[in-house]
């Protein structure tokens, strides 16, 4: 049997972010672009495969690249958890 390829590359669609700054090497986002994301102050940045977290990044700012109509990486800017604060501030 023969396989057909097609020689067209896939463009991705645009990362829709929350809590972020989204800044592109160019106006599409074709094969080979990237973006830089920048989470907002307050908010940090995680990375995910699928459904799980992989990584949270305390730096903020993270760039992403298509690849195959797919960004290498997927992302989200969540608030930063402070956790309970320390019993000798709370009054």
């Amino acid at each position: 049997s023969c396989v057909h390829y097609s020689c067209e590359a896939i463009d991705c669609q645009e990362p829709l972010l929350r809590n972020a700054e989204l800044k592109c090497s160019s106006l599409g986002f074709f094969n080979g672009a990237r973006c830089t994301i920048t989470c907002n102050s307050g908010y940090v940045l995680q990375i995910h495969r699928d459904d799980d977290i992989i990584k949270t990044q305390s730096d903020s700012t993270v760039t992403i690249t298509c690849a195959d109509g797919k960004w290498n990486k997927q992302v989200s800017c969540e608030p930063v958890d402070c956790g309970l604060p320390d019993k000798y501030h709370v009054h």
